[in-house]
């Protein structure tokens, strides 16, 4: 059962339709802003507890250098929490991050982050029955704790195009992964003064899968959002609205691959964004 639930379900990244969203969760590199946030994040795959269901808790500082342009934070730090569920198994990584950034020109920015912490690893067989008993492993459930990194870096060209790439877990099992790679590119078109169309492709290794697709996501002011994206196992859409300092967005995916039998998606995130008390927030 373990063996047919990983391959069912190994084309599955949590929160893998929120890239728009929070893309710093797998790379610290990405997105860096001038405000305090936290963020708070659900992500089920149906609605029962045999397929994946993952939470997510972050929070993200900016810091500012004397000296350095204080418009734009010249480093970030924080700390995020995502457990993953599914059924008698459990993943968890709790992590600290620190992420930098330097001008190259006046046009280009660049910008490279890492995380450490611990990931855990849990097989919980209270509610099954075993036909030998005395197993001490399969009897009692066991607990497997490794250390986590990860890095990533990013580009951003004109505040309109921005490229990065990101090691989600440099570490897996106590072994080094560098084949699990997620690259993402975006391009940040006005179409008027209060319309923003963004365009982005995106590479997911995720589990030895080449997961290849793209999104597109329509910005109105900057408080209403609408996205629409796809790769070669799913279609999701969804919804963001930004109201002050409190951002909330939705979105709905659908799988078609036959191995997954058209599984249904729901994600929902809420982000607090508090801008910094200074005269150098303007």
């Amino acid at each position: 059962m373990l063996l047919n639930s990983k391959q069912a379900y190994a084309q599955l990244r949590p929160f893998d339709n929120s890239r728009t969203m929070s893309p710093w969760l797998y790379n610290p590199a990405a997105a860096f802003t001038g405000d305090f946030q936290s963020v708070i994040a659900y992500d089920g795959r149906n609605t029962n507890s045999f397929t994946p269901q993952s939470i997510m808790a972050a929070v993200r500082i900016p810091v500012i250098y004397p000296g350095r342009d204080r418009r734009k934070p010249a480093s970030m730090v924080g700390a995020q929490y995502l457990r993953t569920s599914q059924d008698i198994v459990s993943s968890s990584v709790l992590s600290g991050n620190f992420s930098y950034q330097v001008p190259l020109s006046k046009r280009v920015r660049a910008a490279i982050g890492l995380g450490a912490g611990m990931s855990m690893l849990n097989y919980n067989y209270e509610n099954l029955v075993f036909v030998d008993q005395q197993d001490p492993l399969l009897g009692n459930g066991v607990d497997f704790f490794n250390m986590h990194l990860n890095a990533g870096f990013s580009f951003v060209i004109d505040e309109r195009l921005t490229f990065s790439a990101a090691l989600p877990y440099i570490l897996r099992e106590n072994k080094t992964n560098f084949g699990e790679i997620i690259v993402r590119a975006m391009y940040d078109a006005a179409i008027s003064n209060d319309l923003e169309l963004q365009i982005a492709g995106n590479l997911d290794t995720y589990n030895q899968n080449m997961i290849a697709g793209g999104d597109l996501s329509l910005q109105w002011k900057k408080t209403l959002g609408l996205l629409a994206g796809a790769d070669n196992f799913k279609a999701y859409s969804g919804l963001s609205i930004r109201l002050e300092t409190i951002h909330f967005s939705y979105t709905y995916g659908i799988n078609y691959s036959n191995l997954l039998n058209r599984l249904p998606n729901n994600q929902v995130m809420i982000m607090l964004s508090i801008p910094p008390k200074s005269k150098y927030s303007r």
